[in-house]
């Protein structure tokens, strides 16, 4: 059997294709035919037809920057994607069509880097069966549809799972550049410094301890994606004279850093439907349970402390609007649940067939106007 090193792109895009035609099949599938026989929800007005139904909700923002710029009402979103889908508007002259592209281009590599971490993680012959699973897991996921729209969940994972792949080869400079994408293109790439320093001074569970040989000024690249948000800073500063203006944005939305326990009590709860409550809670605790069995299985400490930090993160916004999609580009969690489900066979199956009837409500829901961030 071949060796992690000698699986090519090639043979990796041969194994999750079946998963990723399927995948995207339900999803756009449903977002074309669901219009014509489901009740438009209470946002349904002015909603477009196939595909542009699932050009909504933040869509909106990112064209308005990519066409307009920042002002500042806007500038609670990153900087990259917008850019990005900008640049890439003057190629096909439609910038919600390029953000598309871009958004399933970069979809198809996070598979890539996906299985490729895993392959490099699980060292063994049960790898590449454990890697599928991860890709088909993530790829059914619940809200995986966000993947394919204008949205920067594709990018920033692809270049947070190139950061990470790059560390673990020791890689260093090449790593910091994609965490400081990353860092442009969501708040939590900020984290990615934690993990790469963890690999780059070689901390594991059996040896919480610097290597002695290991020098620190070569490090630096493990802090590219503070110079993210530092820039990001910097041009708030310039433009609006507040360097904290994009913060204060989020503030005004109402995700606000507090407790993370604080977004399930009732006062926070009693704001959303019964449906709301299981579909946040029912996340928020499938993701706990994940990374307490991936922290028992003993994946590496770095992507153990990025996923902890991201779970805690993501549920101190005072509000858990968004938690399923903010929570579905923690990786790490991936790699545990692939491994629960090779341990467990029988499960395997049915497992992925419940994820993907979640992801077909999610896409009906999304794409008739019903409220879904």
């Amino acid at each position: 059997m071949q060796t992690p090193q000698k699986h090519d792109t090639i043979f990796i895009l041969k194994r999750i294709l079946p998963a990723l035609v399927l995948s995207r099949l339900i999803i756009f599938g449903l977002a074309w035919l669901s219009p014509m026989i489901v009740s438009g929800g209470p946002f349904k007005s002015g909603l477009r037809p196939f595909p542009l139904n699932l050009a909504c909700w933040d869509t909106g923002w990112f064209v308005r920057i990519a066409e307009e710029g920042y002002a500042s009402g806007t500038v609670g979103f990153f900087p990259l994607y917008p850019m990005l889908i900008r640049i890439g508007g003057w190629l096909v002259g439609n910038i919600e069509t390029a953000g598309f592209i871009i958004s399933n281009i970069a979809l198809v590599g996070v598979c890539v880097a996906l299985w490729k971490l895993i392959t490099n993680v699980i060292k063994n012959e049960q790898a590449a069966e454990i890697a599928d699973i991860a890709v088909a897991l993530f790829l059914f996921g619940s809200v995986n549809f966000f993947y394919s729209i204008v949205y920067t969940e594709s990018a920033f994972l692809l270049f947070a799972l190139m950061c990470i792949n790059n560390a673990r080869g020791n890689r260093w400079w090449r790593a910091g550049l994609f965490g400081l994408l990353a860092a442009l293109t969501r708040n939590v790439g900020i984290f990615l410094i934690v993990p790469m320093l963890i690999e780059y001074f070689s901390i594991s569970l059996c040896r919480p301890f610097f290597k002695k040989d290991t020098s620190v000024l070569k490090a630096i690249p493990c802090l590219l994606p503070a110079l993210g948000i530092f820039l990001w800073c910097m041009y708030h500063w310039a433009r609006f004279g507040d360097p904290l203006l994009f913060f204060k944005a989020q503030s005004a939305w109402g995700r606000v850093l507090s407790w993370p326990w604080v977004p399930f009590t009732n006062t926070q709860l009693d704001r959303w439907d019964l449906f709301y409550k299981y579909w946040f809670i029912g996340h928020v605790i499938a993701a706990v349970g994940i990374f307490v069995y991936s922290c028992i299985k003993r994946i590496p400490l770095s992507l153990v402390i990025f996923a902890a930090m991201c779970i805690l993160f993501n549920c101190s916004a005072q509000h858990l609007e968004a938690i399923p999609r903010l929570l579905s580009a923690i990786f790490p969690l991936y790699i545990g649940g692939a491994i629960l489900l090779h341990r467990h066979r029988r499960w395997e199956i049915p497992a992925i067939a419940c994820s993907a009837g979640l992801l077909a409500l999610s896409v009906i829901l999304f794409s008739n106007g019903y409220w879904f961030t």
